[in-house]
Parts: C-alpha cells; sequence; structure tokens
C-alpha cells in the first residue's frame, strides 16, 4: 500500500484541484490511488485545513477589481486637482500677462508722444533757421 510520500505529483495536484471542489472527492481519489480510507482522510483533512485560507483565483480577482476601482479613483482626484490647479495658473498668467501688456502699451505711447514732440520740435527750428537764413539773406524792402 502506498504511504503519502509515494504519491505523484500528478496525484497531489489532482488531490488539491479535487479539494477545492470536494474534500469526499479528493479521499476517493486518495483511494484509487491506493491509499487505505484513513489514509485518504487524514491526508485529506490535511491538506484541507492546509490549503483552508489560500484566495481562489476569484478571491484574487475580486481584490484586483476592488484595487483597479480604488486606484481609478484616486487617479480621477488626482487629475481634477491638476485641471483645478492648472486652470488656477493659467488664469494669474493670464492677469499678469494683460497687465504687462497695458504697462508695455503705456510706455510706448508715452514714448511715441516724446518722438513726435521731438519731430514736431526739430522740424520747428528747421523751418525757424529757414526763415532766418532768409531773412538774412534777403532783407525786407531790398527787392
Amino acid at each position: 500500500m502506498p504511504s503519502a510520500v509515494a504519491l505523484s505529483c500528478r496525484s497531489v495536484s489532482a488531490l488539491v484541484q479535487a479539494m477545492i471542489i470536494d474534500a469526499l472527492a479528493a479521499a476517493k481519489a486518495l483511494e484509487r490511488a491506493g491509499m487505505d480510507n484513513g489514509q485518504a482522510e487524514a491526508v485529506t483533512n490535511v491538506i484541507r485545513d492546509a490549503t483552508a485560507d489560500l484566495a481562489t483565483k476569484a478571491d484574487l480577482n475580486s481584490a484586483l477589481a476592488g484595487l483597479e476601482e480604488r486606484l481609478n479613483e484616486r487617479l480621477d482626484a488626482q487629475e481634477a486637482k491638476l485641471g483645478s490647479a492648472l486652470d488656477t495658473q493659467e488664469s494669474k498668467l493670464g492677469s499678469a500677462l494683460a497687465a504687462q501688456e497695458g504697462r508695455l502699451r503705456g510706455e510706448l505711447y508715452k514714448a511715441l508722444w516724446v518722438f513726435g514732440l521731438g519731430v514736431i520740435t526739430v522740424n520747428i527750428a528747421v523751418v525757424s533757421a529757414a526763415v532766418g537764413v532768409a531773412l538774412w539773406l534777403w532783407p525786407p524792402g531790398a527787392g
């Protein structure tokens, strides 16, 4: 009669798979592999007790789905925060840019007025000089 140690890997694998389904079916599989009823039940009980806290594929899939949902919620929250922060910064930059544009526009208009006054002053000086030269060259009543 073979002992539990003599079971092949295939038999142990079949046993573990069967234990997930049914402990009685696992004991029957061990009996068919050559164990007596007492040994088969003992091995089945030991393996069942040892694997009682193991997670099933369904447990893992459920946990994974829960983690994925929590991660998506956190990502959505972070995306909303970042979007809000970007909107705030964009608004601040837009305001700062508009203020700077206003200052530059004011300085440009002031520079244009100064330039215009300079051109007028130069024109007056040129015209005055021309009149002065004309009066010097052609005195009134000389002609």
